[in-house]
């Protein structure tokens, strides 16, 4: 697991399913426009304050943050981008399942470490250099869609 930090108490966090959610004063409102935005990401409490859905699955110990990857990403496969990251020195990378269940690897220095990456992690079948896109809300998160080449996006 990745530490995230101490939960600080300007922000109230709850844990469903293991997803976090946070209210707080610093807490983005409902989305404007398409009402439908908020389906999944945003709820009312039975007080009428507002919960947003940060989509990271997290596990709270002894007050301290730990990611365990986004909700849509399996655990392991979340570990194993993690182990990734430690063997090329940066995070330009994702993994992504293929729709027969492979692992497909992107990102933007696989080439530099190819011989690396296929002795460790042999159950990657697939190694593509690409740019990888950041999300425009949360700059260090990855758009993992936007990062994959549009040839490659088949189910997703």
């Amino acid at each position: 697991m990745l530490y995230l930090g101490e939960k600080i108490k300007e922000i109230d966090i709850k844990l469903k399913e293991d997803i976090l959610w946070v209210k707080g004063p610093n807490v983005a409102p409902e989305y404007i426009g398409d009402p439908k935005d908020n389906i999944g990401v945003k709820e009312r409490d039975e007080h009428g304050l507002l919960w947003h859905c940060m989509g990271d699955r997290v596990h709270l110990e002894n007050n301290k943050l730990w990611l365990q990857g986004r909700q849509t990403q399996k655990k392991d496969d979340f570990l194993l981008e993690q182990k990734l990251y430690s063997l090329m020195q940066n995070s330009a990378a994702l993994l992504q399942r293929c729709p027969n269940g492979d692992l497909a690897l992107y990102g933007e220095s696989v080439l530099d470490h190819l011989v690396a990456i296929k002795k460790e992690f042999p159950q990657i079948k697939e190694i593509h250099s690409t740019k990888i896109v950041r999300d425009k809300r949360h700059r260090s998160r990855i758009d993992r869609k936007n990062s994959i080449p549009k040839k490659y996006r088949g189910s997703l």
